[in-house]
């Protein structure tokens, strides 16, 4: 589990209780932060415990995708959609929260 998740594991179960939906937030910037989108997604299946994990709902927004005019971009638009296409179709979103794109 990655540090990030160890330090709101203990938030889990009262937080996510009652979820109707939940949305996964990355940098597209970042590696690192795309490949915790599965770690996020299961850990929350874990913590939620909804009666249907398999089609829960989620949603997969790519953010600050005003970095540097497009130039630091790691993880390009295919490759979240093939990741989103792969966990049953999740929505998928790109924005910019700093300039209000999409937001």
């Amino acid at each position: 589990m990655t540090p990030k998740l160890q330090r709101f594991q203990s938030l889990g179960v009262a937080f996510y209780r009652g979820a109707v939906f939940c949305v996964l937030v990355y940098d597209v910037n970042s590696a690192k932060s795309f490949e915790d989108l599965n770690n996020w997604r299961e850990e929350f299946l874990i913590q939620a415990s909804p009666s249907d994990p398999e089609n829960f709902p989620f949603i997969v927004i790519g953010n600050k995708i005003n970095v540097d005019g497009g130039n630091s971009r790691v993880v390009l638009e295919k490759e979240a959609r093939a990741w989103c296409a792969s966990k049953g179709n999740i929505p998928y979103y790109e924005t910019s929260a700093k300039e209000g794109t999409n937001v």
